[in-house]
């Protein structure tokens, strides 16, 4: 699989998260945030926000297979998540609970030793979803 279509897939199942307020099936999924981060890093990011193409055919698929419903119980975009309105920081309990998985994947040696610090992890993803949500001129 493309790692840009990997970028895609995953910053779709984390604005799903960050709509909900939930995540589907247990712990440990504060790796989709920290794998984002490690895609930014290394330019994958870059190249998935330019291949508009690429994040529709995702989009498309997620809506198909993965409908998630928001907090309120509309159905999630995913189409308005590729194009301009893609959250990637979750709010309240949600931003809480991310938090002590991340905290425990850090305990549990489950991501690398040098992993940053949570605060400065959303922090970075905050920057990759403001240039995610740019809207061309």
């Amino acid at each position: 699989m493309m790692a840009e279509r990997t970028f895609w897939k995953k910053a779709t199942a984390i604005h799903a998260y960050c709509r909900r307020g939930a995540f589907r099936g247990g712990d440990r999924y504060a790796c989709h945030w920290y794998d984002l981060d490690r895609l930014q890093a290394v330019g994958i990011a870059e190249r998935a926000l330019e291949d508009k193409t690429l994040a529709q055919d995702v989009a498309k698929h997620k809506q198909h297979f993965f409908r998630e419903t928001d907090r309120a119980g509309a159905t999630i975009s995913y189409a308005d998540a590729v194009s301009g309105s893609l959250s990637l920081i979750p709010e309240g309990e949600a931003l809480e609970a991310l938090a002590q998985d991340y905290q425990k994947m850090q305990e549990a040696v489950l991501l690398q030793s040098d992993a940053i610090a949570f605060d400065d992890l959303m922090a970075r993803l905050m920057d990759l979803q403001d240039q995610a949500n740019k809207r061309p001129e």
